[in-house]
């Protein structure tokens, strides 16, 4: 085990950069651990193809051996397949996967074994299973040739549909939805109280983070629609549609425009609280997480500048293009990554009035609020990257993962220099001795410790690093 003190600082950005966070730094400690999951050992020739879990204790690695293909996983050796198809999962603890044995394409879960009538397809690439985002649960699709079949975690449907649609879907965490067509008719799938519903188009789908509303909104007979759990809530063409994390409040802006002018409403649970002479490629509009507020962004004619309303508030008018803004989830800030005005080429941001920069460049949709105003974005300097927050700078890194945040605002990720990865917590860092850590899928944080998986050799470590 490894121990490093934790140290607190507030660093000058660009002269006397400052932002209280109404949140106290507490005197702590990090400490590195480390966990042997088991080891994994190839006895062939190792392929492309290694699997980690979403909850950072499982991997799988594919090895080429007997003239075959299989996944080796912490438990051993899998069966050998003539083929490996590039779509492996996991959901919970099984390793889920097609594989081609002779003339035989397979649905391999866990132990069972599936033979498939037709070929694996999904609604975006050919061939890939539909995982839940939680992965409790998965989708599986096979094409005949004339319709499209699918499973449900293995087991297979009663119903086909003619072919799958290529929709954006905002799903809940555990219900993995799709859309597809039978005949002319267009119908999301995995929603009961939305699945009766059939469209001539479907555009989005979006719901609640507890699945418990489900906004649909396509066309039907010429006319748009948008509805919530089967339910009609308006009828037209409609933008920037936005919801509270409960999805009890909804909020869109409708087209109005009318005789060659431009105007458009702003509505909130279908009433009209706002509106603005303008198109709808030049506003956008952003709902706070609790429901509570508002902000939206009238772009002006030139899209350079651009003002902020509020409810309540006076116009925030802008000067000077605006590259990205954000409001926090209970609604009291506002960020704008905007071009600086004082060095041509570099960017600033502005947090809840704060200035930090001119800076290089940032990291495209890095920047997020986390508990009260704390903040956390990447920048970057030349071939530099480092996380900026309500904290300071960070330590200076080649690259940077995913930048996750705990409770109390404190950034967590992992930094690379070379091939040597590093955890970071708030501003401290510590050395993660391995050979390869796979943050992508394994990054997390659990019970007030940031967590990821590794390997070193053959060992499969799980790290953690505490934040108390």
């Amino acid at each position: 085990m490894r121990t490093r003190p934790c140290y607190w600082r507030l660093v000058a950005l660009a002269g006397a950069f400052t932002l209280g966070t109404g949140l106290a730094a507490p005197a702590c400690s990090q400490a590195l651990t480390e966990r042997l999951l088991g080891t994994i050992e190839l006895k062939g020739g190792a392929a492309r193809g290694q699997v980690i879990s979403r909850r950072g204790d499982q991997i799988a690695l594919r090895e080429r051996v007997d003239g075959g293909e299989r996944y080796v996983t912490l438990a051993g050796p899998g069966e050998t397949f003539d083929r490996l198809l590039n779509s492996a999962v996991w959901i919970e603890k099984r390793l889920v996967y097609y594989a081609v044995k002779g003339q035989q394409t397979i649905l391999v879960d866990g132990a069972r074994r599936t033979v498939l009538k037709g070929t694996p397809t999904s609604p975006a690439v050919i061939g890939r299973l539909w995982p839940s985002a939680d992965h409790r649960h998965y989708l599986a699709f096979v094409s005949d040739g004339k319709s499209v079949g699918w499973y449900t975690d293995g087991l297979l449907q009663p119903t086909k549909l003619d072919k799958l649609a290529l929709v954006q879907i905002q799903a809940p965490a555990s219900v993995p939805l799709f859309a597809g067509a039978k005949g002319c008719d267009w119908r999301l799938v995995g929603h009961a109280p939305s699945a009766a519903a059939r469209w001539d188009l479907l555009h989005w789908v979006r719901t609640s983070n507890d699945g418990s509303a489900v906004y649909v909104y396509g066309t039907r007979a010429g006319l748009a629609l948008l509805q919530r759990n089967g339910v009609t809530l308006h009828q037209g063409v409609i933008d920037n549609f936005s919801t509270s994390a409960d999805g009890k409040t909804w909020m869109a802006v409708a087209d109005r425009s009318a005789n060659g002018v431009d105007r458009v409403e702003l509505l909130r649970n279908g009433l009209v609280v706002d509106s603005a002479e303008t198109d709808l490629t030049r506003q956008q509009l952003a709902l706070s997480a609790d429901g509570s507020t508002w902000v939206w962004q009238i772009i002006d004619a030139d899209y350079l500048g651009a003002s902020f309303r509020q409810p309540g508030k006076p116009d925030r008018p802008i000067d000077v293009e605006t590259l990205e803004w954000y409001l926090s989830g209970d609604g009291k800030n506002v960020a704008v990554v905007q071009r600086s005005k004082v060095e041509l080429g570099r960017v600033e941001v502005d947090v809840a009035g704060q200035r930090i920069g001119p800076l290089a460049d940032l990291r495209r949709r890095s920047f997020q609020f986390g508990a009260g105003s704390t903040f956390s974005f990447v920048r970057f300097d030349g071939k530099q990257r480092a996380v900026v927050s309500h904290l300071g700078d960070g330590p200076a890194f080649d690259d940077v993962s995913e930048v996750l945040m705990f409770p109390d605002g404190r950034p967590a990720y992992v930094g690379y220099r070379g091939p040597q990865a590093y955890a970071v917590v708030g501003t401290v860092e510590l050395s993660l001795p391995a050979d390869n850590v796979h943050h992508v899928n394994s990054l997390r944080i659990e019970g007030g410790s940031l967590r990821v998986l590794a390997t070193r050799g053959s060992s499969v470590v799980d790290f953690s690093v505490s934040a108390n």
